[in-house]
């Protein structure tokens, strides 16, 4: 007796990245599931691939783009990457245009999350960042954003998109939908969540700047514990470590040679059990 095998298709609605990096050409996605192969839904020629982290938006039918920062989550001390996607364009690449470039201005809690890899523009407890770059792509990812989660003086903090253009298309439309990080392992008592310590604040400075020969570093530990201070190079690369292991706390000043550091700015940065603090600095000799 002949058995006959007969083709299966999988709705696209089925297909997972299973928990690693979706890649196509020049395009990557980060996360559990490929969001361009979730409920997925086409009409005519225009398509919107809907995922976990928004619905679909019939806006751009007559061209434009669809900007957004996805939901997050991290754990204090332990850095984080935030992708700015580029979910779906019509229009936007052309044989004229083959790449776009783009401006974006980020605004978050400055108490919640600490900016690793782009300068940040503090007011108070907010901070603002800008993403810039270009894109080949009609989806995928513009950037990564990368934090590290600290104890302050909330438990999440939306990562609002101020501004989005593209830089030399103006006139482009351009749908945007903000993002959120929440922290994991803040502190509960019963049903209240206690994110003020009572203990002494924690004080970074650093003089001069710009500096020259040396660079004096004022501190002040509110706690016990392993403590690391660290000159870092815009390209995160340690530059000069002051300080690395169990420290008491208390008021300190110490010194750091430059006498070998390249003209440059470059950022001071203290790490302690529970905050982390950064300075920019400037080395110009």
């Amino acid at each position: 007796m002949m058995q006959v095998a007969h083709a299966q298709t999988i709705p696209h609605s089925v297909i997972s990245a299973g928990a690693t990096n979706a890649k196509s050409g020049n395009t990557s996605i980060r996360g559990t599931v490929t969001q361009t192969s979730i409920g997925r839904i086409a009409a005519g020629n225009t398509r919107h691939n809907v995922g976990f982290w928004y619905a679909a938006s019939n806006s751009l039918s007559n061209g434009g783009t669809l900007v957004v920062i996805p939901q997050a989550e991290g754990t204090t001390g332990q850095k984080i990457k935030v992708p700015l996607l580029l979910q779906q364009s019509k229009n936007l690449i052309t044989t004229t245009f083959p790449r776009r470039s783009f401006e974006a201005t980020i605004r978050y809690n400055a108490t919640v999350l600490e900016s690793v890899n782009l300068p940040c523009n503090r007011t108070g407890d907010i901070c603002t960042l800008k993403v810039i770059g270009t894109t080949g792509d009609t989806a995928g990812i513009l950037g990564e954003m990368e934090f590290i989660p600290k104890l302050g003086n909330a438990e999440k903090t939306t990562l609002e998109i101020v501004s989005f253009v593209w830089k030399d298309a103006p006139t482009i439309k351009t749908v945007t939908k903000n993002g959120e990080v929440r922290i994991l392992n803040v502190c509960r008592e019963g049903d209240s969540v206690r994110l003020v310590r009572s203990v002494a604040a924690t004080m970074l400075a650093a003089y001069p700047n710009p500096a020259s020969s040396h660079l004096d570093i004022d501190y002040t530990l509110g706690e016990n514990g392993n403590t690391t201070i660290e000159m870092i190079d815009m390209q995160g690369r340690v530059v000069s470590t002051l300080k690395s292991g169990n420290a008491k706390a208390g008021s300190f000043k110490d010194r750091i040679n430059l006498m070998y550091v390249p003209n440059g700015s470059y950022f001071l940065r203290m790490q302690t059990p529970n905050e982390l603090f950064t300075k920019q600095i400037t080395v110009q000799k």
